[in-house]
């Protein structure tokens, strides 16, 4: 039995306003899946896909906003399979190859862009956490933390790391890394590290606490945690220290 039958079925037995509800919005739910099948073989706009979805918020509905998160940023399966490959052999480059193929970078680079497309990689975790998938929320997760990273390295272009910081590259992983592991310099509202540990303990609990979306992945976060157990700061000091020394 499919699961849209089963769901109508629920819905006979127990007539009311919120199971009929249900079933309009598994249905519209099916049709965005479909309208994203059919983006990814054909094209086309991909707003309108989004635009099915609107104002449900179920964990179907939010894993079709955070696939189409991704394929907006031209992340698609292929793309996603070449990125976990450079964690075949983990070496500090290799992370960092792999946080920068699955970083977002639709806006561009400079200022503007940087920020936009952290902004982009918020709003993809945000919808990805919520739909409770555990591949999709860790992966989101590194976007994030990548894309804070290039952030970091923008915002203190020529201060604390050397100018020209602001490109979004391998450079800038390495420079926003080694910076925020020396504590100098921070953002003034928030320690990098608070908020790094923050989006690790999040994803953790979602995607490696009962079973593990992705070993390799997991593995930094447990590190991570296991060293700094519930204190965001701690954590997101060992998160750094695990990529610089995977």
């Amino acid at each position: 039995m499919s699961l849209k039958n089963f769901v109508i079925i629920i819905c006979l037995l127990f007539v009311t306003t919120s199971c009929s509800k249900k079933a309009d919005d598994l249905d519209l739910v099916i049709e965005a899946q479909e309208c994203l099948d059919k983006y990814s073989q054909e094209g086309g706009d991909i707003n309108v896909c989004e635009q099915k979805v609107e104002g449900i918020e179920t964990p179907a509905a939010y894993s079709i906003r955070c696939s189409i998160g991704y394929l907006r940023e031209g992340l698609t399966t292929s793309a996603l399979i070449a990125a976990f490959a450079e964690l075949e052999t983990s070496t500090a480059q290799n992370v960092r190859d792999f946080l920068d193929l699955i970083s977002f970078d639709n806006a561009g680079t400079g200022l503007a862009g940087v920020g936009a497309n952290t902004t982009s990689a918020s709003n993809s975790f945000d919808v990805c956490s919520a739909s409770q998938a555990k591949g999709a929320t860790i992966i989101a997760a590194y976007s994030y933390l990548t894309n804070l990273l290039y952030q970091y390295s923008c915002d203190n272009n020529g201060v604390g790391v050397p100018a020209g910081s602001c490109n979004a590259d391998d450079n800038d992983l390495a420079r926003a890394l080694a910076s925020i592991r020396l504590g100098v310099p921070v953002w003034p509202t928030n320690d990098p590290t608070t908020q790094i540990g923050n989006i690790v303990i999040a994803a953790h609990k979602v995607s490696c606490e009962s079973g593990e979306a992705n070993e390799s992945l997991c593995d930094f976060f447990n590190r991570a945690i296991g060293v700094g157990g519930s204190n965001a700061n701690a954590v997101g000091e060992a998160f750094v220290d695990a990529l610089i020394n995977p």
